[in-house]
């Protein structure tokens, strides 16, 4: 979310075929390198690890064709990320070791969470932008 401000929705579907089939793959690379290495050549298996690895590709590009499971301009920016963080860290903590001072921590770091959000909000909402278009020169 703080790279490309967007959440896909479908990733935890993806995940789970995914996961498995990377293991799969992972362990036929290495078992094809491991036999290359002592100069056997299985086409088979090099055969097999493509398929594997196609399927996959097509997969993924089904599943990322779903684009209304994308939520889309997320103002997710450094401040965001480094309250999430503190907040999340503080609830951990906190979970380990319940005192007051703890969940006084963490109710703090939570609200410094929700004014980040709110600020980011409404700075996005009222900034204005001047964009200019600009080609470079061709260099020969």
């Amino acid at each position: 979310m703080y790279y490309f401000h967007q959440f896909p929705g479908l990733f935890f579907i993806t995940n789970l075929v995914i996961i498995p089939l990377l293991t799969l793959i992972l362990i036929t690379g290495m078992v094809s390198i491991l036999l290359s290495v002592f100069s056997i050549y299985l086409s088979f298996l090099v055969e097999f690890l493509s398929e594997l690895i196609g399927f996959m590709n097509n997969y993924v590009g089904y599943v990322s064709s779903f684009e209304q499971f994308i939520i889309k301009d997320i103002p997710f920016n450094s401040l965001i990320l480094l309250s999430s963080l503190f907040a999340i860290i503080s609830i951990i903590l906190y979970i380990k070791k319940p005192t007051s001072r703890g969940i006084t921590l963490a109710l703090i770091t939570i609200l410094v969470f929700q004014l980040s959000i709110i600020g980011s909000l409404v700075f996005h909402r009222t900034q204005n932008e001047f964009i200019i278009f600009q080609y470079p020169k061709r260099l020969f």
